[in-house]
């Protein structure tokens, strides 16, 4: 039955096997594949004007073996030429850091090996990440279960995880962003991979080359998670400012490489450093389980992995002021449940426990908020980006430590990635190229159609003349 079967769809294996190999096949490949087509219809074209035209003696003083050989050999020489020019322009890019080209070729192997195609799933940015512990707590609360975890392994400058829903690249060693949240983690930068501002800048240039050249014609990214290192202990930190300095070069970068606005959601962490967070969470983890009121209706409880931020409507262009009220708001979930825990005594009936609440309460309404307002400021400027600003979609904050314990606040973050992927926007200068792009298209559609016509009437008065 199943030789049958396979000799009955023998004949559509033929008609869609090339169409499936050419959506496959590399943007060079392509190239050189439809270059081999214009040669042979070139050639077709010209040798039945000549047949029709009765020129039969032009063919057979042309017709040679030798000048058939010279024409086969061109028919297979220039397609060849034509694919190793089209990869090594297209490697041009990348070819100054193989460590790049080659965690993303890892990357991609693995991804197929799990049959995770990039064209059909929606891909993401994760920026300050450690590459490390953190990376791997926060991809834990994913939604479903991690297809690919971490590839290509540890070391790379950047690394891949997937599910069912999408695709995270994490850019560990890639661009301002990852130098500056070292520094703010108080993590030692190994000095064999200390780049300057232009190296960083071209690293993250290869790694959007990458994205754009496996991704195309789609949009080459669906969104952006941004972790904010926050020093709840200070109010200033030295080393977050760069961290804001640095994401908005990367943030402007990316937005200007990838030619896309799109959303960025921001992760606020820290809170699992503060002395307050360990009581907070054994408290939320002992109000796990719902509660029976007296009146018999259940409450349901905050829970500890639940995320707790805001949402900001996706395509409208933040205010500062606007940006100072996500900033409180993102913190304001976390500061209302310790409030009313603080003022519960039957919830909370120890005098030291209370105080550490207070104290973590105060921090986070004052120093978180300063701090990731002071981010969004930065990011979300003028002065250091272009009139293609990002899209922001939402800020968050949680607790994203090395053990389960100091982890929290953390489950949705991804989820709300997910929600917003279709929350994308063109930049000014793509708009130009694709319009520049449909007008040459229609320029030489012009050119082509009025050459057949004169090749047809050149052709038509041959035979009626």
């Amino acid at each position: 039955m199943d030789t049958l079967l396979s000799f009955l769809l023998s004949p559509l294996r033929l008609i869609f096997g090339p169409i499936q190999w050419f959506r496959q096949a590399s943007l060079a490949a392509r190239l050189a594949f439809l270059f081999g087509v214009f040669q042979i219809v070139i050639v077709l074209l010209a040798t039945s004007a000549v047949l029709f035209a009765g020129e039969w003696v032009v063919l057979q003083l042309w017709w040679s073996p030798g000048k058939i050989f010279l024409l086969l050999l061109l028919f297979i020489s220039v397609p060849i030429l034509v694919y190793r020019s089209a990869l090594l322009w297209c490697e041009i890019p990348t070819a100054r850091w193989p460590d790049v080209t080659s965690a993303w070729n890892t990357i991609i192997q693995d991804l197929k090996r799990q049959d995770v195609d990039l064209e059909e799933w929606p891909v993401y940015l994760v920026l300050g990440s450690d590459g490390n512990g953190l990376e791997s707590a926060l991809f834990r609360y994913a939604a479903t279960p991690l297809l690919l975890s971490g590839s290509p392994g540890a070391g790379a400058p950047l690394h891949a995880y997937a599910t069912k829903e999408a695709v995270y690249i994490t850019l560990n060693s890639i661009g301002h962003t990852a130098a500056a949240a070292k520094a703010c983690r108080n993590q030692k930068s190994d000095s064999d991979h200390q780049y300057g501002r232009k190296e960083e800048a071209s690293r993250l240039d290869a790694l959007c080359s990458l994205l754009v050249m496996e991704r195309a014609p789609f949009v080459p990214i669906n969104g952006i998670l941004s972790l904010v290192q926050v020093d709840y202990a200070h109010l200033v930190s030295q080393p977050l400012t760069k961290l804001a300095i640095a994401q908005a070069q990367d943030f402007q970068r990316i937005t200007h490489r990838l030619g896309v606005r799109a959303p960025v959601t921001f992760l606020a962490v820290g809170l699992e450093n503060e002395s307050g967070f360990a009581d907070y969470a054994e408290l939320l983890s002992a109000e796990q389980q719902p509660k029976v009121n007296a009146d018999q209706t259940v409450s349901k409880p905050t829970g500890r992995e639940e995320a707790k931020g805001v949402r900001f409507p996706v395509g409208i262009r933040p205010t500062n002021d606007q940006l100072t009220a996500v900033a409180a708001n993102a913190m304001g979930p976390l500061t209302d449940n310790i409030a009313e825990m603080v003022l519960d005594p039957a919830r909370l009936p120890e005098q030291q426990r209370r105080i550490c609440l207070l104290e973590l309460l105060c921090r986070i309404q004052l120093h978180g908020a300063s701090q990731l307002n002071e981010v969004l400021q930065q990011v979300f400027s003028n002065n250091l980006t272009t009139a293609d600003l990002p899209l922001l979609s939402g800020a968050f904050a949680g607790a994203l430590g090395p053990e389960p314990e100091k982890q929290g606040f953390l489950a949705g973050v991804l989820s709300h990635l997910n929600d917003q992927q279709a929350e994308l926007d063109w930049t000014r200068k793509s708009l130009r190229s694709d319009e520049r792009a449909r007008r040459a298209a229609r320029i030489l559609f012009g050119l082509t159609m009025a050459l057949l016509l004169l090749s047809s009437g050149m052709l038509w008065w041959k035979l009626v003349a």
